[in-house]
């Protein structure tokens, strides 16, 4: 279930050379789909992909795509451990989310991860090229069907500010210092 295409990593560096994408989705059917689709895009080339959450971190390492499409349900790991583990190594890679799940803890889950984009996989077919474009250009995209949880999110976040002015400014020294008094 698992193939790929070798391309240097030299060609995306250079204007005008195409995106590299990785698809890590457990539906072979909807991979091959988005590979259609993708391959319609001139400026982007799959140079892999795998059905097989255990592969990921491997084939990613070896192929450098500048963007995962990444599913959330895989069998191996699951798709956000696999944006977990890829942003703690700080890898240079761009990350959306490509899921049927329109659930808000997942949500909130993969944009405290890191992730670059969350994209449901019954989303149009530009809005998924749309989500590829904007995360190469280092923006974030989530799709506007779930754009509430991202406003959700800053409310909770305003209200955690009036709750504890300050507390958020604060260095880690400075924490400290206050539990220690």
């Amino acid at each position: 279930e698992t193939s790929f295409n070798y391309h240097s990593r030299k060609s995306i560096m250079t204007k005008n050379k195409p995106v590299t994408i990785f698809i890590a989705d457990d539906h072979p059917v909807f991979r091959k789909g988005l590979r259609d689709i993708i391959a319609e895009e001139q400026s982007f080339v799959v140079v892999g992909e795998t059905g097989d959450g255990s592969q990921v971190l491997a084939l990613v390492r070896a192929l450098q795509p500048t963007v995962l499409l990444l599913d959330i349900n895989m069998p191996g790991t699951n798709g956000l451990e696999i944006a977990e583990t890829l942003h703690k190594k700080n890898e240079d890679i761009r990350i959306v989310i490509l899921t049927m799940h329109n659930e808000e803890r997942l949500f909130n889950k993969a944009m405290d991860i890191g992730v670059s984009g969350y994209i449901l996989k019954e989303s149009a077919v530009n809005e998924i090229l749309d989500g590829i474009k904007s995360v190469v250009q280092d923006e974030y995209y989530i799709s506007p069907a779930i754009s509430k949880y991202l406003m959700n999110r800053k409310t909770k976040a305003d209200s955690a500010r009036e709750k504890n002015p300050g507390l958020d400014s604060l260095t880690a020294t400075e924490r400290k210092i206050l539990k220690l008094i």
